[in-house]
């Protein structure tokens, strides 16, 4: 063979390389799914892109799985639109699995569909009526409402609160949290006096509810509610919480939105259960997408632009451990999943009782405490580390 021939072939095998690595593949991709919910309650529709395009670069960007790249077929979802959405793309689109739908409604509406197909469907709402229907392909690495209201429950506790007031959705998920706070708290035999409200998602004006509370102020009120709402709510109950007489507790994590500040005052004081603070700290996977999203957005990356990111990556791993990229083969390998994704160790339960059914029933959460007004993420107080008991020797009561 002559030096010209074997110049010429080694320039197209790094030529080949080059290609591999710029994610120009010869071979057809791995579909995944990803549904983007418009509007709330679900998610930020752009950090779950975020988190998913960051996730799908580094599976290509590592060889792909099983020899082929990942792509991802993004749609639009609502409540209305969700069925035929994930018709399609099961049988149209054929993809491996779906991912991203953070909004309950849509969820119920999509994983019908999902379980007629034998498609996975992995989704963070957090509905109990989704766990209750023990399908197979359904999964969730989200939080639960029943985590919620038991560290909700603990921190009542600890903070010593007599009467607690809670303001919730007046959907099937936020009645549900609610009653389940309630019965937490009744676990903790603490003997705290709890009710709650229930309002539309959309709701402006709070003033005649809050008005009993101006005279006689609980001692805690736990914000559930999600935005428009929530941030009506919040600016209403200036002069009641956070004050030194009322605890302000927020179950719904809204400082992750980025229009937090842009639509809220000043809410000095209150508290925050989240999954992700900046001081908390993350396996190496965890490392690597929060850097990938603060190169891209110059910002921290939210605890949905995690949970989005070990979506898509624990659907690769199952497709990896299960050696193909068959729904139903997924399915099964996701049933053994033992990975350590951005978050934590992932693996989900066979328990068919309590709503436990393919739940991460260990999702660390933090809780956090703002204390300046338009405050970032990162300069907030650190009250409760992940997977330690509440301490409210750390907090600064408001005066």
């Amino acid at each position: 063979m002559s030096c010209k021939s074997t110049s010429v072939r080694a320039g197209l095998l790094a030529f080949g390389i080059a290609l591999f690595n710029h994610g120009a593949w010869a071979i057809d991709p791995i579909k995944i799914g990803a549904t983007l919910a418009q509007a709330p309650p679900g998610a930020s529709a752009q950090q779950v892109r975020d988190g998913l395009e960051i996730a799908v670069k580094l599976v290509n960007d590592g060889g792909g799985v099983l020899g082929r790249p990942f792509e991802l077929v993004f749609v639009n979802t609502a409540p209305d639109t969700a069925a035929a959405t994930v018709e399609k793309l099961a049988t149209q689109d054929k993809v491996a699995a779906i991912v991203g739908e953070h909004n309950s409604a849509s969820a119920l509406a999509g994983l019908e569909v999902a379980h007629r197909y034998k498609v996975p469907y992995i989704t963070a709402a957090r509905s109990h009526a989704i766990a209750e229907k023990l399908y197979p392909e359904i999964y969730s690495p989200g939080i639960s409402n029943t985590q919620i209201a038991a560290a909700v429950a603990e921190a009542m506790k600890s903070l010593g609160a007599r009467r607690v007031v809670a303001f919730t959705e007046n959907s099937e998920p936020g009645i549900e949290l609610a009653n389940l706070l309630a019965q937490e708290l009744n676990k903790q035999e603490a003997g705290i006096q709890y009710t709650f409200e229930q309002f539309d998602p959309a709701a402006k004006d709070f003033s005649a509810v809050l008005q009993p509370h101006k005279s006689n102020p609980p001692d805690a009120i736990v914000q559930m509610l999600r935005p428009p709402a929530a941030y009506a709510l919040l600016n209403q109950l200036q002069g009641i919480a956070p004050t030194a007489k009322t605890w302000l507790y927020d179950a719904s994590s809204l400082i992750e939105d980025p229009a937090f500040w842009q639509n809220v005052k000043d809410v000095r004081g209150m508290l925050v259960l989240g999954q992700y603070h900046p001081k908390m700290p993350l396996p190496d996977l965890g490392k690597k997408v929060a850097d990938a999203y603060k190169a891209k957005s110059g910002k921290e990356p939210s605890s949905v632009v995690l949970q989005s990111a070990d979506s898509l990556l624990m659907i690769a791993e199952a497709i990896r451990s299960g050696g193909s990229s068959e729904p139903e083969a997924v399915v099964k390998a996701l049933e053994s999943l033992k990975w350590t994704g951005t978050r934590g160790k992932i693996a989900f339960s066979a328990d068919k009782d309590e709503f436990k059914y393919h739940q991460w029933l260990d999702v660390p959460y933090v809780t956090f405490q703002i204390t300046a007004p338009q405050q970032p993420l990162s300069d907030t107080l650190l009250i409760q580390d992940a997977g330690q008991p509440f301490d409210a020797s750390r907090i600064q009561r408001t005066q």
